[in-house]
């Protein structure tokens, strides 16, 4: 119902629109860090271990699991713009600058959780 008053005040605006739909698939999507970790439960699986399985590097400062949330939530607030609002921010309208580096350590970063998740679930079931 606030959904709909705030539209009856913007007169249904297209920015109202897009408002409650970058809203609504940002919410339901399985690329926040906070529904990956309960997907990670469901499966029986420790986010640490994965963290660690990932990211792990002997001397470092940074945190596993630091590392694992940055790079989820880098990817939840890249993917949703880039995905369904043509790389604009869906406030200020502005196209959101994106590297070709980062890009890149996205990918590998990625690659290394999705490689993680293989080598703890192979631990568990053997």
């Amino acid at each position: 119902m606030e959904d709909f008053k705030n539209g009856h005040r913007s007169q249904f605006s297209e920015q109202w629109f897009i408002a409650i739909q970058d809203r609504n698939y940002k919410a339901s999507t399985l690329c926040n860090y906070k529904n990956l970790c309960e997907q990670f439960k469901l499966l029986g699986l420790d986010k640490k271990e994965i963290a660690d399985e990932a990211f792990y590097v002997q001397g470092s400062e940074e945190k596993t699991d630091e590392k694992l949330r940055h790079t989820i939530n880098t990817l939840n607030d890249l993917r949703n713009p880039i995905v369904h609002e043509a790389s604009i921010d869906i406030l200020s309208l502005e196209a959101i600058s994106l590297e070709e580096h980062e890009v890149i350590d996205l990918m590998e970063n990625i690659n290394k959780i999705v490689e993680a998740i293989i080598k703890v679930m192979e631990r568990k079931i053997s």
